[in-house]
């Protein structure tokens, strides 16, 4: 079975049916950031989103020293490498997401959003990839708010104002 990443919460992933809760150390968020991209992403993106105060030299040695150490995780042997590009194709609920939104599967969307990305983690000892992170999770927040309400939208046309409630309920919670 293969390993699959969740994201929009807790981020944990999971092997063989067993689920491991992952930290926001520097290996495991550069993982992170790859299997959200879900494509090949240039060292020269990584290196400055990690180190955007280093010079461009020292900035891709890091880079070479991260990847060696992210791919010693038992997890993370897939990891595709080129000389100036990355890429970790795993199975992720963003990617779930995002699949869903491009189907106008709004019940779907509605559903796979637990919590914000990489709910409580707190990378202040990474500015860039902090900046990032905000950036996507209000991106994915406003896309979720979209499909809950264009699937309440649908619920109260069927007349099932109950569900429909219980959605608008959820969005106005999270608000």
């Amino acid at each position: 079975m293969q390993p699959s990443l969740h994201l929009l919460e807790l981020p944990t992933i999971t092997i063989g049916g067993e689920s491991y809760d992952l930290l926001p150390h520097k290996p495991v968020c550069l993982l992170v950031y790859l299997a959200y991209q879900g494509t090949w992403v240039n060292r020269e993106v990584l290196a400055s989103l990690f180190w955007p105060e280093d010079d461009d030299a020292s900035a891709r040695h890091n880079l070479r020293m991260l990847l060696s150490r992210a791919k010693q995780l038992p997890w993370a042997k897939e990891v595709e490498a080129e000389p100036t590009r990355l890429r970790w194709q795993i199975q992720t609920d963003v990617a779930a997401f995002r699949e869903a939104v491009g189907q106008g599967n709004w019940e779907r969307v509605a559903a796979l959003h637990h919590a914000p990305l990489l709910a409580e983690w707190r990378l202040s000892d990474m500015p860039g990839v902090e900046e990032w992170l905000e950036l996507e999770r209000e991106t994915l927040l406003s896309t979720w708010r979209e499909a809950v309400l264009n699937y309440s939208r649908t619920l109260n046309q069927q007349k099932d104002y109950a569900r429909a409630a219980e959605y608008l309920k959820r969005l106005h919670m999270h608000d």
